[in-house]
């Protein structure tokens, strides 16, 4: 038996690994004392693993090279063959109507469906490509989100989506927060740059190059830079070329940012596309100056060009450059306006925010008296407020008891509700025709029929062609058709 430890936010993590069958590849992993997960690997490429709650076996997924063979759950008493499936099963299961569940990501919205509780989604800036434009799934997947709000971590990203997009849901800006405190360094000495090692993203290669460039301006300062990545070696390659390594050098991960930051001149935090950048709020909480591209969404609400840190634009060496050498040269003035920037990213200010949502949310939430005595007053009422993907079906349910009543008028509001909904779907406007022409309602009439002229022509002359009666009521209205 062999046994190795880390540390973890929920605790201390063990990794125990079984030695004693020399036909099976056994491993344990324990959160403290408890077990949470079992893995057996065969010599024919099956691997079995089982998830564990309280020592308790809750499914187990079996894979054969790494492709699923199928998943059973014991606490639902189901097999799977697919892991969406799967999830979306846990999530009808586990989630009561009366909670409120939030979502991390685009990544998760396809748990969204069968959830019934109110949903508020955490909008990151992974929907946009390193050239900034929106990819074309992650535009559906948000402007089709039904939940309750979502959620982004600066204004420039709510307002460039609310541009950008069609939504159903409300936007809440809660930033992010840190929790690190300055060590206080009193002899500042290095350029640092703490990140990811991912060069698409994260262009380190160019403040590499910038700083080159004038690093005989600054000889007593070196360039330390600090993160693990897919792109180490690239970066490693670059400054053996350069012949640089004795001023700019890769340090490997650090779980010390505060250090870091805390020691540093400045920080160069190089991003091609960034929902919030945590790395730069961080550098700022210990009093150290942020030079950035002036990229969506975070840097330009943090950064404040002249007081606290510099934006250039993306892959502009020579104002990397400039931009190294402006704080360098006033670094002390720069440092004491960055304490003052932060003042609103605590995590009381963090918690104080998700607690008002979280009110409001419960405040805002959707009750429905199904024994009612007026069960349509009771739809009505409802309707003004219930989350987007529960009008539709309230509406349905208007026109429907209304039809039951004969009630044209009722009918009639419950299909103008529908066409104000879905405004690109033609149905609900052609009823809206016929109704309102049924109770007389000309100038209505009208409206909907030159609104069907203008957004659907062919569905307007397929309707004209064949109902000679809608052609008297506008010649007789004098307009244009």
């Amino acid at each position: 038996m062999r046994d190795s430890v880390s540390q973890s936010t929920a605790g201390t993590l063990t990794t125990r690994q079984i030695l004693t069958d020399p036909t099976r590849n056994i491993r344990l992993k324990y959160l403290g004392a408890t077990l949470v997960e079992s893995r057996v690997a065969y010599g024919d490429g099956i691997v079995e693993k089982t998830a564990f709650a309280g020592a308790v076996p809750l499914y187990r997924t079996r894979r054969e090279n790494g492709a699923l063979i199928d998943i059973v759950d014991f606490t639902l008493g189901q097999r799977f063959n697919d892991e969406i499936a799967h999830r979306q099963a846990l999530a009808e299961t586990h989630f009561p109507e009366d909670c409120i569940v939030f979502i991390d990501g685009l990544t998760s919205t396809h748990l969204c469906g069968p959830i019934q509780a109110q949903q508020v989604m955490f909008l990151h800036g992974d929907h946009r490509d390193p050239q900034g434009k929106i990819a074309s799934r992650s535009k559906v997947m948000i402007e089709t989100f039904r939940g309750d709000a979502i959620v982004t971590a600066t204004q420039a990203h709510k307002h460039r989506v609310e541009a950008d997009m069609q939504l159903a849901a409300p936007i809440r800006v809660i930033p992010h927060y840190t929790d690190i405190r300055s060590t206080g360094h009193d002899n500042r000495a290095d350029i640092c740059t703490v990140s990811r090692l991912d060069l698409t993203w994260k262009p380190i290669h160019q403040c590499i190059e910038a700083f080159r460039r004038i690093m005989h301006l600054v000889p007593e300062c070196n360039y330390l830079i600090y993160g693990r990545g897919v792109d180490e070696a690239r970066l490693q390659q670059l400054i053996d070329h350069y012949n640089c390594g004795d001023r700019v050098i890769l340090m490997g991960h650090t779980d010390a940012p505060e250090r870091v930051f805390s020691g540093a001149l400045l920080s160069l935090a190089p991003t091609m596309t960034e929902g919030f950048g945590l790395a730069i709020l961080e550098a700022l909480t210990c009093d150290c100056p942020v030079i950035s591209y002036d990229v969506d969404y975070g840097p330009r609400e943090m950064i404040h060009p002249g007081i606290n840190g510099e934006l250039v634009a993306p892959g502009d060496l020579d104002a990397i450059s400039q931009a190294i050498l402006k704080v360098h040269a006033d670094q002390l003035r720069y440092a004491a306006a960055c304490r003052d920037m932060v003042q609103g990213y605590s995590f009381d200010a963090y918690r104080a925010r998700y607690y008002n949502l979280i009110d409001d949310l419960i405040g805002t939430r959707a009750r429905f008296d199904i024994s009612a005595k007026d069960v349509r007053a009771e739809v009505l009422r409802a309707l003004d407020s219930v989350p987007a993907r529960d009008k539709d079906r309230l509406i349905d349910l208007y026109i429907h008891l209304s039809e039951a009543q004969n009630d044209i008028a009722g009918m009639y509001h419950g299909f103008h509700r529908k066409h104000v909904l879905h405004p690109n779907n033609p149905a609900p406007l052609t009823r809206c025709i016929w109704l309102s022409r049924r109770l007389g309602k000309q100038q209505e009439c009208l409206t909907y029929l030159d609104r069907l002229r203008r957004r659907f022509p062919n569905r307007h002359a397929t309707l004209m062609k064949r109902n000679p009666a809608f052609l008297e009521l506008v010649d007789a209205a004098g307009v244009v058709r």
